[in-house]
């Protein structure tokens, strides 16, 4: 895995999903990118010497939502008598998927607005990092080339 395959898997590259999914090392780096999505969301609000737990908050988030998210799929494709696999095994090969994700959520920890001039935003600040997370989801569900069917 290097560099070039980890952009080509967050633009939903088939063949860069396929080879992260294999690689023993997604979990490592997952795990790294999400302390680091962690510490990109929090520096400002948090001090993270004093609070290293908020660190964790990330790592607990991300293991239940992929659980639930990999449990209903498991059991869809259970239900459908999809060829069986071991859902531990399956679950890690998804988890070290889901935590290479993590540099997505860099983007919310773009300050836009403190450097975007006061006009250039709505009477209503607040919206900004909302409508971020709105473009984010946006992104995600929209359908690229080679991804998976």
């Amino acid at each position: 895995m290097n560099i070039s395959t980890i952009l080509l898997f967050l633009f939903g590259d088939r063949d860069a999903i396929l080879q992260i999914a294999s690689d023993g090392w997604s979990l490592v780096i997952g795990a790294c990118f999400v302390v680091s999505a962690g510490i990109a969301r929090n520096d400002a609000r948090k001090d993270l010497f004093r609070d290293v737990w908020v660190l964790l908050l990330p790592f607990a988030a991300s293991v239940v939502s992929s659980l639930g998210l990999f449990a209903f799929v498991y059991l869809l494709a259970w239900c459908h008598s999809a060829p069986k696999s071991h859902f531990a095994s399956s679950y890690v090969a998804f988890l070290g998927l889901y935590w290479m994700t993590a540099p997505l959520a860099w983007i919310y920890a773009i300050p836009v607005e403190e450097f975007l001039d006061k006009g250039m935003l709505d009477p209503q600040p607040e919206m900004t990092a909302e409508r971020l997370e709105a473009l984010d989801a946006l992104q995600r569900l929209a359908p690229t080339k080679g991804s998976l069917r």
